[in-house]
């Protein structure tokens, strides 16, 4: 046998006896097992292996278990003889041919139909053997075993049962599941199913007044003869386990509308206000529930702050003394503040840089403690700096409010220079992916008057006198070849004097 059976006593030097007896007269059909055998069971959930057989000659069939005989081990030549061997299989400590999953194994063999049912709490393989007695008047004439190995395991995961849950009120994710609850006298209910890799289903209604009420289908619909509170079970049947889920079905004839209004913010790390506008119609409602960007509360008007942005669902739920649940879910959007500060820049010592902050209707520019140059004028979207430390990287922070009134903060970071010079990359990847995807010169106490691109051929593939301009990878309309190219640049700075640059760079697609 294969060395990792639970339930059997050293299994890899272990083997099983098969034998057949010819009966020297009588003619008689053996009995046949109906079902090829399900081998994979779930661990810790109710399992049904079906033993049952049929017999042509119409003789009475009962089921036990058996204890099949052991035959030799890896070290035997040859096998023991039969009859004559009285070596029955050895069973692992706990385990039996009678009990074969052990004492905490909840099985149970139904002598009549050949029903093995039972609940396996340990992961593994099992040896399980169930013989089939042929009686014909009162005399057993023959015996057929099935002997096999199941494997009980997590296969969970195989099957999930799922029915959406209706929030509960002061627990949105409260053992005692709501899957359904219906007002205003509304006794037909509409069951959805959203389980995972079910095969089959089996709905249980908990109808007090029907207490067989059940069915198959899907999603079935079934129609309960008084409010009240009902708990339903469904079953979703995988190939080789199920899993069930429970929950409660409410069913009130109270009337109510549920709605809430929703103030203040509108940004992220503000303070909200949710008030209960709900009209029960004379029913008292008792309780109040919310749940607000993943916060939980109580009661009927809140205040909550939320600390992140976009779109927030808004759940109210309300119950009345009756036991009705209505449920309302209200989008929130919830701002956060954009203002922006600018690209961080390059300049060179003793120049005059003028700010340039966007996206807000007020402004604060702060210099951090690097920043040795003050702001000018701090409040303006174009302060000035007079930049005289050179070799540093100067920090201002910008903050305000948005036109949204949010509030918001960006970073500036100037880089003061003692030179001034003109830079171009060596390489750049014109391939869309908005990396890269440009050549533009950087030009520090220089301004461009032109630049000039080459192939190796000295063909120009691009021209242009604006810095700004870069070249995009294409000539003639088409991408050019991913290979070297010459570049030139002609440059002045602010005293009028020209020069002029030269280089190298690459395509790389």
């Amino acid at each position: 046998m294969p060395g990792d059976i639970n339930n059997i006593h050293d299994p890899g030097n272990s083997g099983l006896m098969l034998s057949c007896t010819i009966p020297a007269s009588d003619t008689n059909s053996c009995a046949i097992f109906n079902h090829a055998p399900v081998m994979r069971f779930c661990t810790n959930k109710q399992f049904n292996l079906d033993f049952s057989a049929t017999d042509a000659d119409g003789d009475s069939l009962v089921y036990r278990f058996v204890n099949d005989y052991g035959s030799g081990t890896t070290l035997e030549d040859s096998p023991p003889q039969f009859p004559g061997s009285t070596k029955l299989l050895q069973y692992a400590s706990s385990y039996s041919a009678f009990g074969p999953l052990g004492n905490k194994g909840l099985t149970k063999l139904n002598s009549a139909t050949g029903h093995l049912t039972g609940i396996c709490y340990k992961e593994g393989e099992y040896f399980i053997a169930v013989a089939c007695d042929e009686y014909r008047k009162g005399k057993l004439i023959n015996t057929v075993v099935r002997s096999l190995v199941y494997s009980f395991g997590d296969y969970e995961r195989e099957v999930t049962a799922m029915v959406p849950i209706t929030p509960s009120v002061y627990n949105f994710a409260a053992e005692d599941s709501v899957f359904i609850s219906q007002c205003n006298g509304n006794r037909t209910v509409h069951f959805e199913n959203t389980s995972i890799g079910a095969k089959s289903y089996k709905w249980y209604f908990g109808d007090f007044n029907n207490v067989y009420a059940s069915s198959a289908d899907s999603a079935p619909v079934y129609t309960y003869s008084a409010s009240g509170k009902y708990l339903v079970t469904l079953v979703a049947f995988g190939a080789n386990c199920s899993d069930t889920i429970k929950g409660y079905v409410l069913l009130s004839d109270d009337s109510i509308h549920n709605d809430f209004s929703i103030s203040g913010g509108p940004c992220m790390m503000e303070e909200f206000q949710f008030s209960d506008n709900t009209n029960a119609y004379g029913n008292a409602v008792v309780q109040y529930g919310w749940s607000i960007g993943g916060q939980q509360f109580n009661g009927a008007d809140v205040q909550a702050v939320i600390n992140y942005p976009g779109v927030q669902k808004i759940i109210h739920v309300v119950t009345t003394a009756h036991g009705c649940i209505s449920v309302l879910t209200k989008n929130l959007d919830v701002l956060e503040g954009h203002i922006n500060a600018g690209n961080d820049t390059t300049v060179l010592t003793a120049s005059l840089l003028v700010l340039n902050a966007t996206g807000g209707a007020n402004y604060l520019w702060t210099a951090m403690p690097s920043a040795l140059n003050p702001v000018t004028n701090p409040t303006a979207a174009n302060a000035t700096i007079l930049c005289t430390n050179s070799g540093r990287n100067m920090q201002y922070v910008l903050t305000g409010t948005d036109t949204n009134g949010c509030s918001a903060a960006d970073t500036l970071v100037v880089n003061v220079c003692d030179h001034k010079y003109v830079y171009l990359p060596n390489a750049f990847t014109p391939n869309g992916d908005g990396l890269n995807d440009v050549l533009k010169p950087f030009l520090l106490g220089y301004t461009l008057d032109e630049m000039r691109i080459f192939n190796h051929s000295g063909q120009q593939v691009f021209y242009t006198t604006d810095e700004h301009n870069g070249w995009d990878g294409q000539f003639a309309g088409k991408p050019a070849p991913a290979e070297g190219y010459f570049w030139m640049i002609n440059a002045h700075d602010k005293a009028g004097e020209k020069q002029t640059f030269k280089g190298n760079v690459a395509i790389i697609r």
